[in-house]
């Protein structure tokens, strides 16, 4: 796809957003069920690195997941196996 020639608000050369080449996208599922359009290169680079497909949602309450766990760990807090602490 190439860039528009059009002036925009005085920027030049910018492309819409809602221009987009649909064959650069990729719908796949979270594992919530929700369904990911996604950048095919993204995709496949998470994909090289053997890291899950996730939505916003389960993305943050993982990233807080981890965040408590590391501040358990460094805290001195043991943790068990279903994340109650003792």
């Amino acid at each position: 796809m190439q860039a528009s020639t059009k002036t925009v608000d005085g920027y030049g050369f910018c492309r819409r957003i809602d221009t987009v080449d649909s064959s650069a996208m990729k719908k796949v599922y979270c594992s919530c069920g929700c369904i990911l359009d996604l950048d095919r290169s993204y995709f496949n680079r998470r994909l090289d690195l053997g890291k899950e497909l996730e939505c916003v949602h389960c993305r943050n309450t993982r990233i807080s997941r981890e965040i408590d766990e590391l501040n358990a760990h460094f805290n001195g807090e043991d943790v068990c196996e279903d994340n109650t602490f003792y």
